[in-house]
C-alpha cells in the first residue's frame, strides 16, 4: 500500500490503467503472470464491482470518505480537518448507538 500511495501521490506516476499497474507491480517483484491472474480473478472483480456500487450509493467524490452505519458520510474536508473528522465520527457513532 505504501509504495503504491507514494508512486501515485508523491511521485505523481500515472498509474491509471492495467498496463501501468502491472508495470508497477512487476517493479515491486510480482511476476507478470501472478499480477494478471490476480487482477483478472473472480475475487478482485467482485470487490471492484462492490466498490463501484458503494461509490454510486453514497455519491462519493473523493477519499477519504467515511460512512457511518450506512446513513452518514463525512470526510476531513467536510469536518475541516483530520482531527475534526474524528470528532464527527465519534458523534455519529454515539448517535447511532442510542
Amino acid at each position: 500500500h505504501l509504495a503504491l500511495f507514494k508512486a501515485i501521490h508523491e511521485d505523481k506516476d500515472k498509474i491509471n490503467d492495467e498496463a501501468a499497474l502491472q508495470e508497477f507491480f512487476v517493479a515491486q517483484g510480482v511476476s507478470a503472470e501472478d499480477f494478471k491472474n490476480t487482477f483478472n480473478s473472480f475475487a478482485v472483480n467482485v470487490k471492484v464491482n462492490n466498490a463501484k456500487q458503494m461509490t454510486r450509493r453514497y455519491s462519493l467524490t473523493g477519499v477519504p470518505t467515511i460512512i457511518v452505519n450506512g446513513k452518514y458520510s463525512t470526510s476531513p474536508g467536510l469536518a475541516r480537518s483530520n482531527e475534526g473528522v474524528i470528532k464527527v465520527i465519534n458523534y455519529l457513532v454515539e448517535k447511532e448507538r442510542r
